[in-house]
């Protein structure tokens, strides 16, 4: 399946596909919502992941944090997000600049105006590590993970 990415998207996937771990930040217990599919995707893809809740333990099995900036802190990390815009703006505007956050993986329904319109102020360097255009982890990740080479 071809998509069409923005250049500053190609060189976030770079640097998302790059990353020693992954949160998936809105992660649900319930494996009907998209927030626990895409936990499942990196379970089943053999990628080092942590669910990130503010109140559950653990989800499929994996122990949770309950904020970003635990994981963050210790390792270079992309983030998948699968919150309302609201959420999603806050986690960029707090996280963006941290050292650590590799990338950013706005997944369908995390973005609105709002939060377009922040990332088109931001600095090139800043919007090099957001994907926020629609595509979707579940749909495109296994492919851009197998060719990423060609990016």
């Amino acid at each position: 399946m071809t998509i069409q990415i923005e250049p500053s998207e190609t060189r976030a996937l770079r640097r998302f596909f790059d990353s020693n771990h992954y949160l998936v930040v809105g992660a649900s217990k319930d494996r009907t919502k998209f927030g626990n599919k895409v936990l499942r995707w990196y379970i089943h893809t053999h990628l080092p992941v942590t669910p990130v809740h503010p109140e559950l333990l653990n989800i499929e099995g994996i122990s949770t944090i309950t904020d970003v900036g635990q994981a963050i802190a210790a390792q270079k990390t992309s983030l998948s997000i699968v919150t309302p815009p609201r959420v999603t703006l806050s986690v960029l505007q707090k996280y963006v600049n941290s050292i650590n956050a590799s990338a950013f993986w706005l997944q369908p329904g995390s973005a609105d105006t709002a939060v377009t319109l922040w990332i088109h102020q931001q600095p090139s360097h800043i919007q090099d590590k957001i994907i926020y255009t629609g595509s979707c982890i579940l749909v495109h990740g296994s492919g851009l993970l197998r060719g990423l080479e060609r990016l």
